[in-house]
């Protein structure tokens, strides 16, 4: 492999945070090919050079060896099925494309149910949970540029005493919660919980059952993840929080005075790592769970994506 990778969305947030992760590879790509999905306008910055973003249309996707789709936007599958030449393998978020015959599709997790599977192997200790219930909270950097753009002009409106008006999202993100991240299917899942809900079912069993309720969030980087849930052995919390700290990439917060739990805007900033807080037992079971958990939405999310990119490297697919 030549290692020319064709970046879909580099100009989104998750774009811009996997080509600092891939200059920080040990083996880095020979050459990136940056992909806009919008006007094409922009730069990104690969290796203290300034390359000029490319529309799909003016890419010879005959000479790229891989394509990572760094973005969830709905265009990125309609590219990716009308590509008239072949392009190596695809590195995308799991559920996000439809595999496509002859092509290698590497599947990654999002970025919110890395964090969960992260924190909750360590955790369970091998044991599956009984049950899952949680509130997943989104930044708009998940959204794409365009989101970041919206809450950033939208408060700068309120402060105005002007109106907040809407573009990228259906209602008011700036000061608001939006509990509605993708479609909402027959089942009153949206698309993004049905995915996580796979997912989770693959880890830890299909008879488990899971509830996520996912939605946008006012911040601009930094995703939340209030989970609760029950496994069917009473679980030791000073064990497992021994296990917990173990773990690279997890760090836990445990801390009661005011302030000392994780916060979004002071925790989940330029890292990968997962901050765990407030983790807690019902006193009068021991098996029932709570936990706390912030994180970089487009770092990890870049992270996932780099990771897979290396095991397309190592394998030699092309």
């Amino acid at each position: 492999m030549r290692r020319r990778v064709a970046i879909v969305g580099a100009d989104s947030p998750v774009g811009e945070a996997l080509l600092q992760a891939l200059q920080d590879m040990a083996r880095p790509p020979e050459a990136i090919v940056p992909v806009s999905l919008g006007e094409a306008e922009g730069y990104v910055t690969w290796l203290g050079e300034d390359l000029p973003c490319q529309t799909p249309d003016r890419v010879d996707w005959s000479a790229v060896d891989a394509v990572v789709v760094a973005t969830q936007a709905a265009a990125a599958a309609r590219l990716l099925e009308g590509l008239p030449t072949p392009h190596g393998p695809v590195v995308a978020v799991a559920g996000l494309l439809p595999q496509t015959p002859g092509v290698p599709l590497i599947a990654v997790d999002d970025a919110a149910t890395a964090a969960l599977l992260r924190v909750l192997q360590p955790l369970l200790a091998g044991q599956p949970p009984m049950w899952l219930a949680g509130f997943i909270g989104l930044p708009v950097a998940a959204h794409g540029q365009e989101g970041i753009e919206e809450l950033s002009r939208q408060s700068r409106a309120l402060f105005a005493l002007e109106a907040a008006e809407a573009e990228s999202f259906p209602v008011q993100i700036a000061y608001n919660l939006l509990p509605q991240v993708g479609d909402i299917g027959p089942g009153g899942s949206s698309a993004f919980e049905s995915r996580l809900i796979a997912r989770l079912r693959q880890a830890f069993g299909s008879a488990t059952p899971l509830q996520f309720t996912a939605a946008w969030l006012p911040t601009f980087h930094g995703a939340v993840v209030d989970l609760h849930g029950c496994c069917a052995s009473v679980l030791d919390l000073a064990e497992a929080k021994a296990r917990i700290q173990r773990v690279p990439g997890i760090l836990l917060m445990d801390a009661e005075y005011p302030g000392g739990a994780p916060t979004p805007a002071t925790d989940a900033v330029d890292s990968t790592d997962v901050a765990l807080g407030r983790l807690r037992l019902i006193p009068q079971d021991g098996r029932c769970f709570s936990l706390w958990l912030t994180f970089d939405y487009s770092r990890l999310q870049a992270h996932q994506l780099c990771e897979g990119l290396e095991k397309t490297i190592e394998s030699g697919l092309n």
